[in-house]
């Protein structure tokens, strides 16, 4: 009986032990910034099938391997553009293939270039914008914004979200509704599928010192991945929660084609708002 309660009282540690231990390494992920180092027969595939597809050189910032749910996530760029940041995955669901969002992001990218400065234009105050295209043409390649906006532009919809930081709306409404308008109309005269226009005003005083593109950038506030390398954000970690800006949005203007016939009938879009 005596070694009885001892053979139990050891398995029950040892039990307690290993438990702890899977789950620790269950709850964690592994993430690396020595890819090729660590990961070379998967870092040589991935780089190899994105080159094969693209025609392009990409090269391999860190990989992440998510335990939970058995996929690895590779931060990959293109060797000219360490900025265009995309990610590869495979495991998992994902099985032996490679899903990738690079041509999403790249024509998405060519977009952005081409409306940001035309935003900036029409509307010069402290913001962050994400334009965001829709293409229902097959094309077997990566297009440029001059084929979706003016070649091909009745199968594309184009979304432009716009946020604020500045008490516009108080201080310089004339000019802020003329550019919103401008804006529109060059919308319209694209011939587009479709075009939406959301701009969200949010409280001044609560942004002052701190850089709205840098706080977008660095937190899930327009990205998804923030919790899948928990370290990455760790000098950042009083700004993660976007949820706390949400409450700061004091004005929002959603305008579409569909809307804008009507804007134009009323001849100002002053008596609109």
């Amino acid at each position: 009986m005596k070694f009885f309660k001892i053979f139990l009282i050891i398995s029950l540690t040892l039990l307690m032990i290993t438990g702890c231990g899977l789950l620790e390494l269950g709850s964690k992920n592994k993430s690396t910034k020595e890819p090729l180092k660590d990961y070379p027969q998967l870092s040589k595939k991935v780089k190899g099938t994105l080159e094969e597809r693209y025609d392009h050189k990409f090269e391999i910032d860190r990989i992440a391997y998510l335990n939970q749910i058995d996929v690895y996530v590779l931060y990959c760029n293109p060797v000219d553009d360490k900025e265009l940041e995309f990610r590869v995955k495979t495991g998992g669901k994902y099985g032996e293939s490679l899903w990738d969002e690079y041509g999403k992001l790249r024509t998405d990218h060519e977009i952005e270039k081409y409306y940001k400065p035309i935003i900036k234009e029409k509307l010069p105050y402290k913001l962050v914008s994400n334009p965001n295209l829709a293409t229902y043409t097959d094309w077997g390649r990566i297009p440029s914004a001059k084929e979706l906006l003016e070649d091909d532009s009745q199968n594309t919809k184009i979304y432009l979200k716009i946020c604020i930081f500045e008490d516009i709306l108080e201080k310089d409404k004339e000019r802020a509704l003329t550019g919103i308008l401008e804006l529109m109309e060059l919308l319209e005269k694209q011939d587009l599928k479709r075009w939406k226009i959301q701009i969200e005003l949010y409280n001044e005083d609560f942004f002052k010192g701190i850089d709205p593109k840098w706080l977008m950038e660095e937190t899930d506030w327009l990205s998804h991945d923030i919790f899948e390398v928990p370290d990455r954000y760790k000098d950042v970690i009083k700004y993660k929660d976007h949820y706390i800006y949400g409450a700061e949005l004091t004005y929002m203007i959603k305008i579409d084609h569909k809307k804008y016939k009507d804007i134009e009938r009323t001849d100002s879009i002053k008596t609109y708002i």
